[in-house]
């Protein structure tokens, strides 16, 4: 088997291929630069949709308590109210049962 002979001269073809070498790797560290770069866009936009929802719930729960707080009160005014009728229902029973006068 021949050995290889390898020759020090360069040729237009040495040179093509290093520059193709070269270009291809600026392509790769461009498409890097860019990518870390809509990447870095988008997890800052996915940080600040989190950070308005999270004041949209803080918001909704204060809301929340409010509602609790006014359905809390009208059970209780409408526990009094249905009391105040029990009584009236009585009273008026009472009334019937003595033919019309109250004791």
């Amino acid at each position: 088997m021949p050995r290889p002979i390898f020759d020090g001269r360069i040729s237009l073809g040495n040179i093509i291929a290093v520059f193709a070498q070269i270009i291809t790797l600026l392509g790769i560290v461009a498409t890097v630069a860019l990518a870390w770069g809509q990447i870095d866009g988008r997890i800052a936009a996915l940080e600040k949709g989190q950070a308005e929802r999270s004041e949209d719930m803080t918001e909704t729960k204060g809301r929340l308590r409010a509602v609790e707080a006014l359905t809390q009160r009208q059970d209780a005014t409408n526990g009094l109210i249905l009391q105040a009728l029990t009584e009236i229902k009585g009273r008026l029973q009472r009334i019937e049962a003595l033919g019309g006068r109250e004791r």
